[in-house]
């Protein structure tokens, strides 16, 4: 683990160092589309606009792949507490604002990775422009100082994986009936 630890160290340490003005501002905004809210309301929007036959479940599926994601970022927050690069390391400086609970696994990431495969599933030709923005929130947490790498990389995984689940039980479940 010790190692682990050193390698991850390593990774924020050099992504905090090299650190840009114009790229601060990019991330400390970008890193709120990993907050579900936020991000509901950015989903829904084109949803409705550009596919109202599939706004009903759209928005009930992704409120599941929110809540299942939510489910085991904060299990995993509570049985495995890690605290926070900038928290463990006084010389690693958060940028924005610090959140209380720990740092593992990414809450952010894990809302961007599910929202990247609602989004996908429902605006296939552009998912990968769903993934990159997906990656860019995850890696916005460990250039903010406030994530480890395994920390969104875990939560990535806990998202893409809701994410999934959820389009399966929309599959089985409401478009089964649907067809009926």
């Amino acid at each position: 683990m010790a190692n682990l630890n050193l390698w991850e160290k390593g990774i924020v340490y050099f992504v905090v160092s090299h650190r840009v003005l114009w790229a601060n501002y990019f991330f400390l905004y970008l890193t709120y589309v990993g907050n579900a809210f936020i991000f509901l309301f950015l989903f829904l929007l084109p949803l409705y606009f550009l596919k109202k036959k599939s706004f009903s479940s759209g928005f009930i599926f992704t409120l599941i792949s929110f809540a299942l994601s939510f489910i085991f970022v904060y299990a995993g927050k509570h049985f495995l507490p890690r605290s926070r690069p900038c928290k463990v390391f006084p010389d690693i400086k958060a940028l924005g604002p610090i959140l209380k609970y720990g740092s593992f696994p990414s809450g952010h990431s894990a809302v961007a990775f599910a929202g990247a495969v609602m989004f996908s599933y429902f605006f296939p030709k552009y998912s990968y422009l769903f993934y990159i923005l997906a990656f860019l929130v995850a890696f916005s947490r460990i250039y903010l100082g406030v994530h480890f790498p395994s920390d969104v990389l875990v939560g990535g995984v806990i998202g893409y994986l809701n994410g999934k689940m959820s389009i399966h039980l929309k599959r089985r479940y409401w478009d089964e009936k649907r067809n009926n």
